[in-house]
């Protein structure tokens, strides 16, 4: 005879704490807010720039993806080393360019071996996103 409870136990606890969650008002102003964020995004002129560019992003290769996101990495990674050389001393980050750094590296690799990740990686995966 087993001591373990059954799935079926588990499956009432879970209910009732997620009824507890839905019911709270924690859980009532965050759904609110989730509403007013979603209807701002719907409004934005950025977010329909974006839509309006989806088909043209869409129909490039997997490598010209690919360097896009790499030339996107490099692109914020000298915004960011740039800007950080304009905050004072005193309150610039710790490790000021070790994350410039490494994205503007990754942005390196991603627009000059765009065509062997390309390869290496399955087309299904970028297909389906």
């Amino acid at each position: 005879m087993s001591h373990e409870p059954r799935h079926q136990d588990f499956d009432r606890d879970f209910a009732g704490a997620a009824r507890l969650v839905r019911d709270s008002a924690s859980f009532g102003v965050l759904e609110r807010l989730v509403e007013i964020a979603t209807r701002l995004l719907d409004g934005s002129l950025a977010i329909a720039a974006m839509r309006a560019r989806h088909a043209s992003f869409a129909a490039l290769t997997v490598a010209g993806r690919l360097r896009l996101v790499g030339l996107l990495l490099l692109s914020a990674a000298v915004t960011h080393g740039g800007l950080v050389l304009l905050v004072p001393h005193q309150m610039a980050p710790a490790l000021p360019f070790a994350m410039p750094a490494l994205a503007g590296l990754a942005g390196i690799v991603f627009i000059v071996a765009a065509p062997v990740l390309a390869d290496a990686w399955p087309h299904r995966f970028w297909r389906d996103r």
